[in-house]
């Protein structure tokens, strides 16, 4: 009884301690930083998707306003300025104006950086699927959570830590079981 208390005969044992050591490692192997590390993957690569399939809008968006073109609108908005007459009833609004002007086109050169096509690295977008999807598979087996798969992570250590302890004690006990067997063999 004593034996069974503590997980069988050595065979039952070997398997459960095998299976223990699987499944920790499999764990230790997704290498989960955080219980949030799955939202926070996925949200990033909610963002840079989002980035990435806005690039042809954006080019036709920076096309539009600041465009080499006589039809682009900042271009169009330049000249407009210029015609606003000279004179002090009007330098107020020529100033404003201006200043919409010169913030247009620091927002253009901002918008330009985010359409650079080589911003968007498909090896990280890969990575960063890959983990989502690694990260998915270890909650859905663990739990449904990443925080359930953490905890069963510490569950199998300590499971793991109390069957390596327990090991010489059911060792002794085998050997303890095979002497009565034998001395009630010989009776």
């Amino acid at each position: 009884k004593l034996r069974e208390d503590f997980g069988g005969d050595s065979t039952s044992r070997q398997r459960e301690l095998e299976y223990l050591v699987f499944q920790l490692s499999e764990l230790d192997a997704a290498a989960i930083t955080s219980a949030e590390e799955l939202n926070d993957t996925l949200d990033h690569l909610t963002r840079l998707t989002t980035l990435r399939d806005g690039q042809a809008a954006l080019v036709t968006a920076l096309t539009l306003f600041d465009a080499e073109s006589d039809d682009a609108v900042l271009a169009q908005f330049a000249r407009a300025l210029h015609r606003v007459p000279e004179g002090e009833a009007y330098d107020a609004v020529r100033v404003s104006l201006s200043g919409a002007l010169i913030q247009a086109r620091e927002a253009m050169r901002e918008l330009s950086a985010l359409a650079d096509p080589e911003v968007f690295d498909a090896a990280t977008m890969q990575e960063l699927e890959d983990r989502a999807g690694e990260l998915q598979r270890i909650a859905r087996k663990y739990g449904g959570t990443i925080e359930a798969a953490l905890a069963s992570r510490d569950e199998l250590r300590r499971q793991l830590e109390r069957l390596t302890n327990e090991a010489e004690r059911l060792s002794g006990l085998d050997e303890e079981i095979g002497v009565l067997e034998e001395r009630e063999v010989a009776q």
